[in-house]
């Protein structure tokens, strides 16, 4: 796998936020990230969730996020 630009992980999580109709678990995010860059580390999206928590979305429950409002 390569090195991702910065940010881009970022911009590919919150893009399937943005197009969800309901919060989504970290599988589902996964999945939508990926399928947007081809392979991600599932350890990058669960690092990056942790980091940008409160900041660009919110944990609605145990492991189901959705884009901060």
């Amino acid at each position: 796998m390569t090195r991702r630009p910065p940010g881009q992980v970022r911009d590919a999580i919150i893009e399937a936020l943005r197009a969800a109709k309901k919060p989504l678990d970290m599988s589902e995010i996964h999945k939508k990230v990926t399928a947007r860059l081809g392979e991600v580390p599932s350890s990058s999206v669960r690092s990056y969730m942790q980091v940008g928590n409160g900041r660009y979305f919110e944990r609605v429950s145990r492991g189901r996020y959705r884009l901060k409002s």
